[in-house]
């Protein structure tokens, strides 16, 4: 891994990710007179914060990045937008879903992990 900044480095550098896939989780925030759909800074947040523990418990921190994002283009009043990326997959590999307040995490975690692991 290179630390600092590219000042310091002198030049950018290409750096191979130690994880196998990336899950991001919208965040994105409307002001609230907005008419357009959105995900939600706290429903994202947790959904976001759940995953990464869920991540943790099973052992795969380092394996799977879950990060935060902003706006992912598919906005829904119905729940917090996903995407999930293996690592250089081609475009047909990588998903997209809408994850509800009454989904099952358990299913949405089993997805992802099937995607970026495989086991």
């Amino acid at each position: 891994m290179i630390s600092g900044t590219l000042e310091e480095c002198g030049e950018m550098r290409e750096v191979k990710p130690t994880w196998q896939g990336a899950v991001f989780v919208c965040t994105h925030e409307r002001e609230p007179e907005s008419c357009k759909a959105w995900c939600g800074r706290e429903r994202g947040t947790d959904l976001r914060e759940w995953l990464k523990a869920r991540r943790k418990a099973e052992g795969l921190k380092g394996r799977i990045l879950v990060a935060k994002s902003s706006c992912l283009g598919v906005c829904s009043k119905h729940g917090v937008t996903v995407a999930i990326m293996p690592s250089g997959s081609e475009p047909s590999k990588r998903q997209m879903v809408v994850f509800g307040p009454g989904d099952d995490r358990e299913r949405l975690w089993a997805r992802i992990r099937n995607a970026l692991v495989g086991e």
